[in-house]
Order: structure tokens, then sequence, then C-alpha cells
């Protein structure tokens, strides 16, 4: 399987760079073009949906079609679907970047990471210094795992020298960068069971 090159995405919630205008060419002041970004916000409240009281409950309306684009705005954690699915449990299949600090450069090979890679779980991408080899103090590889499986916390690597018919071996580290808990009480991702809010 041939892993992609993670895009260098905006992160989430982020807002696009603001184009600079030159302000001598345009017509509008200085301070109404500052004011612009209040007035969107104030629009952007004035266009809120409407709360209906139905029964003593608030009650707000959507359509499909506002369902649609809230989901196009926002991320969705997706994952294979399967016989026990249950719509108030989260799947323990959690998408996580592992860096595998001081990997040997001649490691940086696409086979090679990905196999290491494998030890952990399904490798689906590399970020774009590792394609590059422009920073050779660590690679990073982006992986599908189980929270509940055992994580191992580094793994052996053997060269077989067919000269002297040496084996050498050492050890390389994994380092999980935000590894989510997971709950098996409430089965939900984000915690454990010793900060469940659902015990009793």
């Amino acid at each position: 399987m041939e892993a992609v090159v993670s895009p260098q995405l905006q992160a989430v919630g982020e807002q696009p760079p603001v184009p600079v205008k030159n302000f001598q060419n345009d017509s509008t002041s200085y301070a109404a073009q500052l004011s612009q970004p209040k007035l969107a916000a104030t629009s952007n409240l004035k266009n809120l949906k409407h709360i209906e009281v139905i029964h003593g409950v608030p009650t707000i309306q959507f359509s499909v079609e506002e369902r649609m684009q809230f989901a196009k705005e926002h991320q969705i954690r997706t994952f294979p679907w399967s016989i026990g699915f249950k719509t108030n449990e989260e799947t323990t299949k959690a998408v996580v970047w592992i860096s595998l600090p001081n990997l040997p450069t001649e490691l940086f090979a696409m086979k090679a990471l990905l196999s290491i890679a494998s030890a952990v779980g399904k490798p689906i991408a590399i970020d774009k210094a590792t394609q590059t080899k422009s920073r050779p103090s660590t690679a990073r590889v982006k992986v599908i795992l189980d929270l509940m499986d055992k994580l191992p916390d580094k793994i052996k690597l053997q060269f077989l020298d067919k000269q002297t018919d040496k084996m050498v071996k050492i050890f390389q580290e994994f380092v999980y960068d935000n590894l989510p808990l997971y709950c098996n009480h409430c089965k939900h991702q984000g915690h454990d069971e010793k900060t469940c809010l659902t015990f009793e």
C-alpha cells in the first residue's frame, strides 16, 4: 500500500489568511475596513435559528440540507462498519501520528517506514518533512491503531551483515502524538475509567 503525504492544512477552526489590501487605492477608509469583520460577526448572530418552546422544551428545527452543510464544515471521525455497531458507543480505533526519533537516515525509505509502523497499526501516511528528509532527527507516520491493543514503546531492528555474517541489532523508540484514552465503561474516547463521569 502506498502511503500518501499528509497535506499541510490549516488547523481545525483556523481562519484562512486575510489578504493584505492596498489602502491607498481603496476608497473605503481604513477605520471602515477594520469594522467589517465585526459587522460580519454581528450578521452571523442575526442569522441564528429561531428557538421555539414546545411542550416546555426549547426546540430548534434544522433542514436536512442544513445538517449536510454542517457536516462539510466540521470533521467527522469515520471507521469501518461492523455487525456489533452501536450508535451510543465510540470505536476503539483511532488515527494517530507516531514519531520515530533518531531513526537511521537509510530507513527513511518508504518500505522501511511502513514496515516499522505496521508494528503499531495500519500505516496510511507519512508527513512532508519525512518524505523530503528535511527533518533527519525524526520520522513521522500516521497509523490507524486500536486503543485496546497493547501498544509497543519500541521495536527491535535487525540487520544482517552478509560479509561478516554478523547480526546488528538496534532498538527504535515509538512516540505517540496525542494518543487518546478510551473508557471501557461508557465506551467513549477522550478519558478512561478513572475519570469517567458516568460512574455512580
